[in-house]
């Protein structure tokens, strides 16, 4: 085999050890994408299910909040600032679901 061009023989048919090498560091980084890929549709989906859940919670307060008002008018004040609180806690926990 020593005829034959240093090329083939570096590259041929039985790889080199940096060829292996290289391989498998590859091989390595190909599945670490694939792992963060995966982890970030896990951490999307956690986000979209936290602000879906949020918003129909804000609405079902936002709600009740017209409905109390529009049953006890001097009581607006209280039940908006009451509302308002609600609705920032849950912001909170949206926001942090992207965390």
């Amino acid at each position: 085999m020593s005829g034959l061009p240093a090329p083939y023989r570096s590259g041929g048919l039985v790889p080199s050890k940096l060829d292996r090498a290289i391989s498998k560091e590859l091989a390595r980084i190909d599945g670490a994408t694939e792992l963060g890929k995966h982890s970030d549709r896990q951490r999307i989906d956690r986000i979209m299910e936290a602000t879906q859940r949020g918003q129909v919670a804000v609405a079902a307060i936002s709600g009740l909040e017209l409905t109390l008002v529009q049953g006890v008018p001097h009581a607006q004040a209280r039940i908006t600032a009451i509302a308002d609180a609600g609705a920032m806690g849950i912001a909170r926990v949206v926001y942090e679901a992207g965390q």
